[in-house]
This record gives structure tokens, C-alpha cells and sequence, in this order.
């Protein structure tokens, strides 16, 4: 049998979260996370997804980068994907323009 070094994201669903939710813990995040942070925030499962968001408050710069897909988790249904995009907002200081509404 062959290994794949692809992650299956089905079979893989609770050691991925072990990994962001270990990430998000840290004090300083190292780049190489970047893309794989942005690719469960942007495709991962719901937890995978609100996990990748915690993670992105440690990383102001990627969370700039990523502003749609945080704007689209304040607009998800799941609270603790939108809670979690929130605190990326004041993380990272994101343009409050786009965020408050008249």
C-alpha cells in the first residue's frame, strides 16, 4: 500500500483539530502554518474552520489577507465560528469599515 501525503480531512477530522486548537494556544504561530491555517478557514469543516479562525488571532498579517472568509464566519450560522471570527477582528485590527455597518 502506498502513502498518500494528502490529508484525508474525513478521517483526519479530530487530529486536524487537535492541531489548530494546540496552534491557536500558542503565543507566536511559525509561517509555515500560513497555508494550512488559511485552508481550513477557508474549506475545512465547521470545527476545523472555527479552530483555523482561532489560530488566525495569532497571526494579524494572514487574518488581513483572509478578510472575506472572516467576514463570511461572522455571517455563519454556528455560533462559535462566528464568535471566533470576531476575535480575529480585534486581533488583527481589520478595517472597521467593512465590518460596521450603517
Amino acid at each position: 500500500m502506498e502513502a498518500s501525503n494528502q490529508l484525508d480531512l474525513a478521517d483526519n477530522n479530530n487530529l486536524i483539530c487537535s492541531i489548530l486548537l494546540a496552534l491557536s494556544e500558542r503565543d507566536l504561530i511559525p509561517d509555515a502554518f500560513d497555508r494550512h491555517i488559511s485552508k481550513f478557514v477557508k474549506v475545512g469543516t465547521q470545527e476545523t474552520k472555527s479552530l483555523a479562525l482561532a489560530a488566525l488571532c495569532k497571526k494579524p498579517a494572514l487574518a488581513q489577507r483572509l478578510e472575506e472568509d472572516v467576514w463570511s464566519g461572522l455571517l455563519s450560522e454556528e455560533w462559535y465560528i462566528g464568535g471566533n471570527a470576531a476575535r480575529v477582528c480585534g486581533y488583527a485590527q481589520l478595517s472597521p469599515s467593512r465590518f460596521i455597518t450603517k
